[in-house]
């Protein structure tokens, strides 16, 4: 909501409406603020995944850790070293880690979707290289670009990466080619190639 409210501000912008750019950007602002004062769990120094309505209509908070809250500095709603920001990252990182040899991150906490033994649920490529995306934010292009290798040895020889693995084996679960994981390859090999070039 934050990345639309920004654009339209922008396009407002193009076409000379600065009343309607400076509403969208209140507007914008206003989502922000509502983020930190409802969603910021303070005692786990996290964002919680979202509210949500009760049968009663009442507000409800969901703490589960859940991967796309990466979303929170990739949509530019706060800065990638931002204490709000390196806090929801080290809780997707400890709380999702999948604890065999295959590794990788899962898509949120007790995930049940294609799931296979009794854990936290699957790696998933998309996730794991969300990690990635917070590193090239940041300038780290060396570790963003250990988490695309990683992604690397979960693809076929023919360079097929899947939407999740299997935790123990790393044999591919659920849809392959899974385009969104092939496209953020893309994105954080552009960002990675972005910082090399600024170091220049």
């Amino acid at each position: 909501m934050w990345a639309g409210l920004t654009a339209a501000a922008e396009l407002a912008n193009l076409f000379n409406e600065q009343d309607r750019r400076a509403a969208w950007l209140l507007a914008a602002d206003e989502v922000r603020t509502a983020m930190k004062k409802h969603l910021w769990l303070e005692n786990e120094g996290r964002f919680a995944r979202g509210l949500s309505l009760t049968e009663s209509g009442a507000l409800e908070l969901d703490g589960t850790v859940d991967s796309s809250a990466f979303a929170t500095f990739y949509f530019g709603v706060f800065p990638p070293e931002s204490a709000l920001v390196e806090g929801t990252m080290r809780a997707i990182r400890d709380r999702l880690a999948v604890r065999t040899e295959i590794g990788g991150i899962t898509r949120y906490e007790n995930d049940p979707y294609h799931r296979i033994y009794e854990t936290n649920g699957n790696p998933w490529i998309l996730c794991t290289l969300w990690l990635a995306e917070h590193e090239v934010a940041k300038g780290n292009d060396q570790a963003a670009l250990d988490l695309v290798r990683w992604a690397r040895t979960k693809a076929t020889p023919s360079m097929i990466l899947p939407e999740q693995v299997d935790p123990h084996d790393g044999q591919h679960v659920s849809v392959a080619p899974l385009t969104w994981s092939h496209a953020q390859i893309v994105s954080i090999v552009q960002g990675c190639l972005t910082i090399r070039r600024k170091a220049r």
